[in-house]
């Protein structure tokens, strides 16, 4: 032990401030994701959740590494408007703009994402900066013409007769009246519900939608915390 300290003395003092920035070094060598490897799990991810957007998409949505930019002195919303404004100054090189055109259209702070516009190049920027979590494409979401403010014949929910049983159930409803199966019925023998109050995690819904009946209640929100903020409607939690 005493050996060790000796040579530990012998290292002139003024390399100290070296050996520590070379252990910095490697550490984050260390840390670094194996980058072709890395990059193409990412583009297939991309690619995968462009197939998923049933009606095709809008833009991206880019999230942060919020643990990884975080450690690195910076963070939140501002660092991926640095990053996705340094994606884009090649095409705006290209296209011969003084600047690069504004890509973001929205901003969604309660997830560090944004929602951008960005072309194939820009895509392939930000998969490779690590303090991005995921690029995504923004899908269109489309609902049914019934579903629609001012539908002509707005959809209404199967009326359940009087014994208690509403015929040509859909199969989420059907299959949760029996542990034995579906035969496209829906029996609530008897049990109602009737007094119940039931908290649902969701990510939205319309409370004024018929279904509820005017039973659904708003509660608390991520992206509408007082009910007054602009993306707020005054049917939608």
């Amino acid at each position: 032990h005493g050996h060790d300290a000796s040579i530990y003395q012998s290292i002139p003092h003024a390399h100290a401030p070296h050996m520590h920035a070379l252990w910095l070094l490697l550490a984050s060598a260390a840390a670094a994701p194996p980058h072709a490897a890395w990059t193409l799990a990412r583009r297939r991810a991309l690619q995968a959740s462009r197939d998923a957007c049933a009606h095709g998409h809008r833009g991206y949505i880019v999230e942060l590494d919020t643990a990884r930019a975080t450690a690195a002195g910076g963070g939140g919303i501002a660092r991926l408007e640095a990053l996705i404004d340094e994606a884009t100054k090649p095409r705006a090189r290209r296209d011969g703009a003084a600047s690069a055109p504004a890509a973001i259209t929205r901003r969604l702070a309660a997830i560090s994402a944004v929602a951008a516009e960005l072309d194939a190049d820009a895509c392939d920027v930000l998969l490779h900066q690590p303090d991005v979590a995921a690029v995504t494409a923004d899908c269109i979401v489309r609902v049914g013409p019934d579903e629609r403010p001012g539908a002509e014949t707005p959809w209404q929910p199967l009326t359940i007769g009087a014994a208690g049983v509403q015929e040509g159930a859909t199969w989420g409803i059907d299959r949760i009246d029996s542990r034995e199966g579906t035969d496209s019925t829906y029996d609530n023998s008897g049990a109602t519900g009737s007094g119940t109050v039931v908290y649902i995690l969701d990510t939205g819904i319309r409370i004024s939608h018929n279904d509820f009946a005017g039973r659904a209640e708003a509660g608390w929100s991520a992206g509408c915390k007082t009910g007054s903020e602009a993306a707020c409607g005054s049917s939608w939690v």
